[in-house]
């Protein structure tokens, strides 16, 4: 974790890592974004690849920002189940490649986590 980044920083690079790209990819980002508390976790835990080389830039040569869906989903987080549910839910949606069962994921996660899930999954159909 870079510590002359800031979270504004990692947003705006997340969201250029995904612009053009996979919808999934972006709605869960975006989602873990509003969601903030796991992206600041996910940093922390080096699950997140920043970079403001000139070679590896976004689209407008802006840096990017690199989630490692599938280690993020595998990596044992000392959280409670419905935080854990939205992380799982974040990792299937932005990387295609993480399964999980939605109908339980949503019996373990609170009215707010839950509206998050649902909202990513309408963007995907917007994006």
């Amino acid at each position: 974790m870079r510590t002359d980044v800031t979270m504004e920083q990692v947003h705006a690079a997340l969201r250029a890592w995904t612009y053009g790209g996979d919808p999934g990819a972006r709605a869960a980002v975006d989602m873990l974004i509003e969601e903030e508390w796991w992206l600041r976790r996910l940093w922390a835990g080096g699950l997140i690849d920043y970079s403001d080389d000139p070679d590896i830039v976004g689209p407008d040569g802006e840096p990017i920002a690199v989630l490692d869906w599938v280690a993020a989903s595998k990596k044992r987080w000392p959280q409670s189940g419905g935080e854990l549910a939205l992380l799982m839910a974040a990792c299937s949606i932005g990387s295609g490649s993480v399964k999980v069962n939605f109908r339980d994921l949503f019996t373990s996660m609170d009215s707010h986590n839950s509206m998050l899930v649902i909202n990513a999954l309408k963007a995907i159909k917007r994006l």
